[in-house]
């Protein structure tokens, strides 16, 4: 179910404040898997990414978009199909 990614990070990393870091990858090839990849999990903690913005203040930084997890505890097994799962999920936002 979940994939692991090798590159080459060998570039710096560091950190901007307590809630988020810079990273930069020798290509983009790299940059593309990461920011396309995941979910990515660290520590038990959802990482969000979007690439770097001129003119970037961490202070005032929001996303658009925040993903979320569902669970459907005690769901009957007829309904874990793709169809109906957009379906029920589409009730708290977009499915993506």
């Amino acid at each position: 179910m979940w994939g692991f990614f090798a590159a080459d990070w060998s570039s710096q990393s560091f950190s901007i404040s307590s809630e988020r870091a810079r990273m930069t990858s020798g290509s983009e090839e790299d940059l593309l898997a990461v920011l396309m990849g995941g979910p990515w999990i660290i520590q038990d903690h959802l990482l969000s990414l979007q690439r770097w913005r001129d003119n970037f203040d961490p202070s005032t930084a929001t996303f658009e978009i925040t993903p979320v997890w569902l669970r459907f505890p005690n769901l009957p097994l007829d309904f874990w199909d793709g169809l109906t799962l957009t379906e029920i999920a589409a009730f708290a936002g977009t499915p993506i």
